[in-house]
């Protein structure tokens, strides 16, 4: 054992074979642990495969052997961690660089179908297969890399060294930092306002809406949603089809759940949790569903805040970084809302002192029918921008926001039975 100061924070080196365990006493929080042994690692050239850093917080405590015993069961843990680390690093870096070759290698012709052609026709979004390429690719030869069988070996009997590590117990239980596991299943789950909005993502099933102050979920066949390139969203039979499903959200306790009777548990729709939190669900009820127009909600598709706005001064929505199927929509939205402005104007210019019935139909109209939400005030008449109290603020993703609408799907097409009257 030695002991060393740096920057007047002592360092109390124990020595475990060839490995340290590092007693830091400037660190007051054990969640800094590792924070603080990066941070050792550069400034003093230290291999971090051959030390652990641990907290004298460890030691303020009576029970301080258990502590102890854990901060040297992690040293021991580390090289065999950081070698784990270091070969899916390796794995993951070979798999991409052979994937960026086959990419390369795909004639014009083939590319050119994939990306432009087939995307056109679908009404996908030209990256989003830009991105199914790359999954099936680099997916594709990440296996290929784990073919050899003395890369598997050497990484099964890391994890058995770590997993035998793992079991001695030292009746020490430290919580660590869980910030970086939730931030990756967060996601896995949702996609961020800031890319759907910022890359003008389409409409799609899984977007989630903040309307007046409430959360509403959008199910809607994918199929359906999607626009073509003539900017329609057409279904067979040359028909458009521009409604899908709004869903309140709504936070309860785990608690509440638990008592719902059996029977009711096909009414009710749980989001993947995406916290820490076991004792929280979001759930949907499926019996409140509204059925709405899309063209509020489309108007977020426009603005890189997120937020259903429009200029009517603007016929055309002309951006080089919108999709040409979206480009066309805008003219259409435009129209719409154009014949929404005219008529809250005529509105205004009446002076009939009687207009609660009339300014009923008038701000609340086809357009808005299902939506709750407060549009007296959503037209600036000066300059004819419409803003409604809609945003969209992230996107549930797949699969489990197409789960989720198979059990909506499964709740609206259930059976009705009679009543047993067994049961009276």
């Amino acid at each position: 054992m030695l002991s060393c100061s740096s920057n007047q924070v002592l360092l109390t080196l124990v020595r475990f074979k060839n490995l340290w365990t590092l007693v830091h006493s400037g660190l007051v929080n054990v969640t800094q642990e590792y924070e603080q042994r990066n941070h050792i690692s550069k400034t003093h050239n230290l291999d971090k495969k051959k030390f652990y850093t641990i907290s004298k917080k460890r030691f303020t405590s009576s029970d301080y052997l258990p502590a102890l015993a854990e901060g040297i069961r992690n040293t021991l843990l580390i090289s065999e961690v950081e070698y784990l680390k270091k070969e899916s690093v390796s794995i993951i870096k070979s798999s991409f660089n052979k994937s960026l070759e086959e990419f390369k290698s795909l004639t014009p012709d083939t590319f050119n179908h994939i990306i432009q052609k087939s995307s056109k026709k679908e009404g996908n979004w030209e990256m989003t297969n830009l991105l199914r390429i790359n999954s099936i690719i680099n997916t594709e030869k990440s296996f290929t890399n784990l073919l050899s069988k003395s890369k598997r070996s050497k990484i099964n009997k890391s994890l058995s060294k770590i997993r035998l590590v793992e079991k001695i117990k030292t009746g020490g239980d430290t919580p660590y930092d869980k910030s970086q596991l939730i931030s990756l299943r967060k996601r896995e789950v949702f996609v961020d306002s800031k890319i759907i909005n910022e890359l003008h993502f389409p409409i799609s099933n899984g977007d989630i809406f903040k309307i007046q102050d409430k959360n509403f979920i959008l199910l809607g066949q994918p199929c359906n949603l999607a626009l073509r390139s003539t900017g329609k969203r057409d279904i067979r039979g040359g028909q458009i089809f521009n409604t899908a499903f709004l869903l309140e959200l709504e936070n309860v306790q785990k608690a509440i759940i638990d008592r719902v009777p059996k029977d009711q548990l096909l009414t009710i729709g749980i989001i993947e949790n995406s916290t820490n939190h076991n004792d929280e669900f979001t759930i949907v009820r499926f019996p409140l569903f509204k059925t709405v127009s899309l063209a509020p909600l489309d108007l977020t598709v426009y603005n890189e805040d997120g937020k259903a706005k429009i200029n009517l001064n603007l016929k055309s929505n002309d951006s080089n970084i919108l999709q040409d199927s979206w480009k066309g929509r805008y003219t259409e939205l435009h129209k719409q809302f154009s014949k929404y402005r005219d008529n809250i104007r005529l509105f205004k210019n009446l002076k009939s002192t009687n207009k609660e019935k009339l300014k009923e139909a008038i701000y609340y109209g086809e357009l808005f029918k299902g939506f709750n939400i407060d549009n007296a005030n959503c037209l600036n008449i000066k300059t004819t921008k419409l803003t409604l109290n809609i945003e969209r603020t992230k996107h549930y993703k797949s699969p489990y926001s197409a789960d989720l609408l198979q059990q909506f799907m499964d709740y609206l097409s259930r059976n009705a039975f009679e009543r047993n009257f067994l049961n009276d």
